[in-house]
């Protein structure tokens, strides 16, 4: 092989060279009569684009869809893992959690009011019951957001005179429940 020249070159096409006169008819016939190249793409890539467009039909559905529009404004993007710290926000969200008025339902609890009286809803504690779920410590690693949440709901009613709401003015509640005490 050391000893051998190779030389490239440019000839003109089609003017009588036999030995590309023959080149020209085997590429044509190969083109007719040869065997498909076919290279398929890799499984995880295949794999990849599926989840992909998975993931926008899902957040299009999502994003259009009728229910849980409570857990939409928490959640407004899909995710095929789930993100840590968000089940205390879709629990008061939803009223799915250990509150009065979902085991109820379920007849865990022969009543939905609270201890006080109230209907103990996520409301109701996020608001007036603060103090005894942080006593007894029923949801201490659910305090934070029940803080939070509970800072929202004093945000809004401090702004309800702003936005015109009817309130009834001679008490300290408004919309139907008292503000957390922080």
């Amino acid at each position: 092989m050391k000893s051998t020249n190779i030389k490239l070159g440019w000839i003109r096409a089609h003017v009588g060279y036999s030995g590309n006169e023959a080149a020209d008819v085997l590429a044509k016939k190969a083109t007719r009569e040869g065997i498909p190249t076919y290279i398929p793409a890799p499984r995880n890539h295949i794999k990849s684009l599926l989840q992909k467009e998975s993931i926008i039909r899902w957040q299009k559905e999502w994003d259009n869809g009728e229910t849980g529009r409570s857990v939409h404004n928490v959640l407004p993007k899909v995710k095929t893992t789930p993100t840590p710290g968000q089940r205390p926000e879709i629990m008061f969200v939803t009223g799915h959690g250990p509150f009065p008025t979902y085991l109820k339902r379920f007849n865990i609890r022969s009543s939905d009011s609270c201890g006080c009286g109230n209907l103990g809803n996520p409301l109701h504690y996020a608001t007036t019951q603060l103090k005894k779920i942080f006593k007894k410590k029923i949801c201490s690693k659910y305090l934070q957001i029940f803080l939070q949440v509970s800072l929202i709901i004093n945000c809004i009613y401090e702004s309800t005179y702003l936005y015109d709401v009817e309130c009834d003015e001679t008490s300290s509640s408004c919309l139907g429940f008292e503000p957390a005490i922080l």
